[in-house]
Order: C-alpha cells, then structure tokens, then sequence
C-alpha cells in the first residue's frame, strides 16, 4: 500500500498566532482529502536572537524523499536574509513543488496579500474617522519584502495627507511582541510626547506595545491609538481589542494546500494569487465602545463582522483545560530533570506519550556530536539513531523494538515502517542544546494545545543534552578508571623492574636497600634481631674468561637459585652488584651462620654434581647482626662485607695448604 501524499509547511515556530492559523487552515483541508500533513516548525534562517538559528536546522528535511510539496510562509522565513540569498535556498529544493506565501518568487507558485491596500485603510481610517495627523510606524525586518511594500505605502500616505516624515517615529521591530515592547519603550524615552497613533505591522508587536502602554499608565486609545496587522486570535481577547488589518489567513491557507495538493499531482496553479485584506476596527482605535467578544469587530463602513479567520472561542472550560495542560507538563518537567541517562530518559518518555497524548512520536539523535554550526553550513551527518518510536495504530508494547535501530537521515526522516501509512498531521522540530544539534524531533499532536508539545520539546533537548553528558561522563569516569588502572599495573611493573635485577630476578641493590631496611625496622619493632650476610661468588671471573660470559650468567642464576632454597621467604636477598649477593635474615643469631654454610654447601655440592657444566660453583660468607643499636642496612652491610673479605682470605690460605700438603 503507497503512503498518503505529504504537503509540508515550513515556518516559524508553530506555537506563534500567525503560524497557529495557517497550520489550522492546511490541516483542516489535508483531513478532507486524505493527505499527510507534515509542519517544519522552525525559524528564520540567520535569524539574529540568540541560538534560535538552531531551529532552522529541521528544514534539512525538507526534500522529495519526505514531501510531495511544500508550503513556504515566504513572508517570515526570508527575514534577516537578502532576496537573492533567499532565492538560493529555494532553488535548492528542486525538483519539490513550492508555494510562496506572502512573497512573490519568479517560476513559484505565489499566494500574496494585498499589503499596501490594507496598510493604507488602515492609515486612511485613522486619519478620516480619528483625526491622527501624527504617526509612529514600528517595522519589522528591513529586508522583508512585505514591510518593504508596507513602508512604501506609509510614506505615500503622508505624501497625499500632506504629513511630515520624521524618522523618530519609524521604529524597527522583529515581528514578536518583544521587539514591539522595546520599541514602544525607544518611543516614550525618546520624544516629547506620544504621537496620535502607533501602527504596527503585525498584531504581536501591538500586543508588546499595547503592554509597554499598560505598565505606563498610558491608556488605549485614550492617550494613544495602536492597531495592528494579521488578526490572530488573540487580538480579539486583547483588553482592549486590537484594530488590525485580516490578512483572510484562512483564505490563504486552504487556496495554498489547494495549490500544493495540484503541484504534487503534476497539475498547474495560477503563477500569483492575489488576496485581499480586510480593516477590522475595534476598540484601541475607539470603533468599538466595549469588548463585546461576540460583536468581533466593525469594517470601515461601520458594519458588523464576523471574523471567519478565528477557529477557537477560548472559553472558561478551554481555559482551565490549558491550565490543567501546563500542571501536567510542570509535573512532567520536574521528572525529566531527575533522569539520569538517555536509556533512563527514553525509558521514561515512553510511557509518558499517551499521558501528552500525542498520537505518534519519533525521536532521532545523531551519532555524532554537531555544534557551532548556521542555518546555511549545517548539513545532516549520515548515520542517526531512532531511540524512540511510537504509533497510537499499534499497542505500546509493540512500539518496543529489540536492538538499537540506526539510519542515515540524508535519505530519511525516521526508517520505513514506524508509522502506518494512514494520513495524519505531523510536526517536525530540531532538537538542540545551546551550539550543539542533538537530532529531531517528529509527532502528531493529540488534543493539547500546541504550544505544552513546543514546550515539551524545548524541555526534552535540555534532558537529552544532559542525559548525553551524564553518559558521556560515565563513559570518561570508566575510561579513566581503566587508564587509571593500567598505569597502576605499569608503575607497579616499572617500581618492580628498577627494583630488581634481571638476569637472576632477585632485588637488585635499589631494592634490598628499602626492602632490606623495612624487614630489619619490623624485626626490632618486634623485639627480634637477624643477620646482615654479604656474599661472593668465587671464581666468577675465570669462568667468563675460561668459558664465556654465557656461562658466568648461568652461574649466576644458579647461585640465586641456591641462595632462595637456603633462606626463608621472609628474607631479603638480593644481587646486589656483580658476583656480589646480599641478605637480609630476620630472626636469627650469628650462631646461626654455620647452619647456613651447611645448608649452602650442600645445595652446591649438589648442583655441580648434576649440573654437567664444566665449572663448580662456590660461595664465600660475612654475616653481622643487627641490633636495636646497630640497624642501619649501609653500615651493615659494609661490615658484612669486611668480614666476607676475612672469610675468603682464610678460605684461600686453607686451600693453599691443602694444595701444599698434597
């Protein structure tokens, strides 16, 4: 079975009044004919407020392979770009039928407004039934084509009304309720006293105006006019009401999904469609006594008007439904920040779907970290992961997939098969955290309105970024662990080769001399003494000059081997130099000395009865005990030595007379 058509719209954050008709509208219509409706909520490419350029990073997806067309609100995406470069980015999703709102583009299909008309009924209305003669302009975007035709159609306004220009009153704003605070607040700390009116060029604007006004003290329109432009919702519950100016945005939207849905059929669309606008006075111009919520407004005629761009009447049960909505998410929110790891997180979230209500959801998080990145240099890595998947067609615990689930989102926006293909309306939003784009984000909204869902979003990139760094951090921790321990085993290797010597494996003189200093400090520490032996391998260097150094060594390693069969391993023995040999013996008396030659002896005369070399070994012995008095190993030991010398004399003296008498 072929999935539905999809007919995409790429805009500004959904959750704003404009974008909430124009989604309403298309929706509305894709229902209707069976189509798939997928929402880019994004922002502006370029856009200057902060890190929100990171929203504009979703519209990646925006190709053939998702879509089979795409709807552009021209209007608020070409902001902060210049006209060519935002012909650029169209040209680049070629072959993908388009439809340009609020913006002409040669070879685009082009829904317009008729702008300068309905700027200048508003601007006539205030002058002819208010008397105005003074006006403040706040603007949005200078390159944005519509507040280009809507200052054109200000200044031939003041041309044929015969007003003065004064750039005080032209105050620039970004289309947000933000801008049009600051911009009111520029005005009253910058002139004398308020102009007559204060026209905004959308109604989000007015509204931060109209709240600056509030706070001030100022009165609407007692002390001052202020109107607006595009009749959102809102601007009906305002208080008081706002004068705008109807862009007919459901008009606008269902011809554009009309005109989508054809262009996605290989079926032809009027070139440029032309709407027109409509004066909707209310009572911040004074038209209109009371806020009469169901009287909507007067035309300039004086007439009565139903607004049909307004789909909802927020009522006192929709209120406190809203309410309840941003109860659950706080208590949701609250949760989420407690989640340590993204498996603990996803874990979590999935059974938290259907307590949002969301009637599908797929999360995707890149495989590799991407920061520092622009609307006009990001492009997808080629491998993501699907961590969660969701669809209301099938029971929860089918969702669950065995294995993690990779894809590359060049080619895709979420792997084949995890949704159904029946239509439904789809939202699209990138998931990122200060500079780094963590992946996306795509759900169908249930009942809840949609700003807890943009909400929600912004939220779960914050736990996702933190979950990331909690596992990122686990990750270093046991890297470390592990680094940490492999050095412990190379330092505890190196300690041991500096303190050993290698060809016989015994101490080395490094290591007898702390380790023989240990042995001796415990034994008095326990109120015992022991013996300090320096010994000699004779003849070690006629055996290297007879039969080679080969042979010294095995000598060598032979004697090390006799010497660890006579002492104890509680002893410390050593090779300390040479043919020379050292040992530390704990618990024992110089009487204990000719036990140990004994014992030597014996192992020798063993070994060279067996060996088949064609040397004999044999040692010579000094000993000196060591007391509480006496204890220090360097001085031991070279009194161990002075007596070693003793005992090799003697021993060459006694085979000298034997050689004599023989």
């Amino acid at each position: 079975m072929a999935r539905p058509l999809r007919i995409g719209l790429q805009i500004d954050l959904i959750d704003s009044g404009y974008s909430r008709v124009l989604a309403a509208g298309i929706s509305s219509f894709c229902r209707e004919k069976g189509v798939s409706f997928v929402i880019f909520s994004g922002q502006s490419k370029s856009t200057p407020d902060g890190r929100l350029y990171q929203n504009a990073e979703i519209f990646r997806h925006i190709n053939r392979r998702n879509i089979d067309a795409i709807i552009i609100a021209s209007g608020t995406q070409s902001s902060y770009i210049s006209y060519d470069k935002y012909l650029e980015y169209i040209h680049a999703l070629s072959p993908l039928p388009i439809v340009s709102l609020s913006m002409e583009l040669p070879g685009i299909a082009s829904i317009l407004i008729e702008n300068a008309d309905g700027f200048l009924c508003m601007l006539r209305h205030l002058r002819d039934k208010h008397a105005c003669k003074r006006f403040a302009v706040i603007s949005g975007p200078a390159d944005n084509s519509e507040v280009i035709i809507r200052m054109e159609a200000y200044r031939a306004f003041l041309s044929e009304s015969g007003f003065p220009e004064e750039s005080a009153l032209v105050l620039s704003g970004s289309f947000t309720d933000r801008s049009g605070y600051a911009a009111m607040k520029r005005l009253y700390d910058g002139v004398p006293f308020l102009p007559d009116a204060i026209v905004a060029m959308n109604d989000m604007m007015a509204i931060g105006a109209i709240k600056f006004c509030e706070e001030k003290g100022i009165a609407v329109p007692g002390d001052v006019i202020v109107t607006g432009f595009d009749n959102i919702t809102r601007s009906r519950f305002l208080s008081p009401s706002l004068t705008t100016v109807s862009q007919n945005l459901r008009m606008q939207s269902r011809i554009a999904a009309e005109y989508a849905l054809s262009l996605a059929m290989g079926l032809d669309v009027p070139p440029v469609t032309r709407i027109p606008t409509k004066l909707l006075c209310r009572k911040s111009c004074g038209c209109v006594e009371h806020d009469e919520r169901q009287i909507e407004s007067i035309d300039e005629y004086g007439q009565q008007v139903l607004d049909l761009d307004d789909y909802d009447f927020c009522s006192g049960y929709e209120r406190f439904r809203l309410e309840d909505e941003f109860l659950q998410l706080r208590q949701y929110l609250g949760r989420l920040h407690e989640v340590p790891s993204i498996a603990d997180l996803i874990l979590a979230l999935r059974s938290d779907l259907e307590y949002f209500r969301m009637r599908s959801c797929a999360i995707c998080v890149y495989c590799e970290k991407i920061t520092d990145v622009s609307g006009w240099e990001f492009n997808f890595p080629d491998r993501a992961e699907l961590v969660l998947a969701y669809d209301e067609s099938a029971p929860l615990e089918n969702s669950k997939r065995k294995g993690r689930v990779f894809f590359n989102p060049r080619e895709t926006m979420i792997p084949p098969g995890v949704f159904t293909d029946r239509p439904r309306a789809l939202v699209v939003t990138a998931l990122y955290h200060r500079e780094a784009q963590l992946g996306y984000i795509m759900y169908e909204p249930g009942d809840i309105d949609i700003a807890i869902y943009e909400t929600l979003c912004v939220q779960l990139s914050r736990g996702i970024s933190s979950a990331l760094v909690f596992t990122e951090k686990l990750a270093l921790e046991r890297k470390l662990s592990n680094a940490l321990r492999r050095l412990e085993d190379t330092n505890n290797k190196l300690s041991e080769m500096s303190r050993t010597d290698e060809l016989t494996g015994l101490l080395n003189r490094r290591g007898f001399l702390s380790l023989g200093q240990q042995a001796i400090n415990l034994s008095l520490g326990m109120n015992k003494t022991g013996l300090v032996i320096f010994s000699d391998l004779d003849g070690l260097k006629t055996i290297n000059d007879t039969w080679g150094h080969d042979s010294g060594d095995r000598a060598l390693r032979a004697m090390a081997d006799v010497l660890r069969k006579t002492f104890r391993s509680a002893d410390v023995i050593s090779r300390i130099a040479g043919d020379e040999f050292a040992i530390v013996t704990v618990d024992a008396s110089p009487g204990f000395l000719d036990v140990l030659n004994e014992r030597i002896d014996d192992l020798l005369r063993e070994w060279n009865e067996r060996s088949g070399e064609p040397f004999a070994l044999s040692v010579s012995l000094g000993a000196v005990e060591y007391t509480e008095d006496s204890s220090d190993l360097v001085e031991l030991l070279s009194l161990a030595d002075t007596l070693l010398y003793d005992a090799k004399r003697q021993k060459k003296i006694g085979n000298k007379t034997v050689t004599e008498n023989s």
